[in-house]
């Protein structure tokens, strides 16, 4: 018998509702810095070899691939405009980011998918 049953003379509780919650996480952004080192191989002709970066943190990145996807989502696949973009990437994930910066983002995206011809450069918005 629990203290509380005992006290008012009633019976051990018993489990009248469960529910469970999905939850997200708690947004948080993180800063990825890269580095890119050379080196001066003097039996070779080229005098800067460079490594590779990883896939996803090239040096001509400004953005991490999980936010460039966000926001093309946001931007393309909803049709939403560049501010209402800025303000669902502050409400989903808490990160600030530029007009500019997202206007990047889609310009690479664009890039990439007409490099990999997956829409025809040609083709007018719609």
């Amino acid at each position: 018998m629990s203290e509380l049953s005992g006290r008012f003379g009633g019976e051990t509780g018993r489990l009248v509702k469960m529910n469970q919650i999905t939850e997200l996480p708690e947004a948080k952004a993180e800063v990825i810095e890269v580095r890119q080192y050379g080196s001066h191989l003097p039996l070779l002709s080229s005098k800067n070899k460079l490594s590779t970066s990883p896939a996803g943190l090239e040096m001509d990145r400004s953005f991490g691939s999980r936010l460039e996807s966000d926001s093309g989502v946001l931007s393309a696949r909803t049709a939403y405009e560049l501010p209402r973009t800025q303000k669902a990437l502050l409400n989903l994930h808490g990160v600030e980011i530029s007009q500019g910066g997202i206007d990047q983002i889609m310009q690479r995206a664009g890039a990439y998918a007409i490099q990999k011809n997956r829409i025809d450069p040609g083709r007018s918005a719609a």
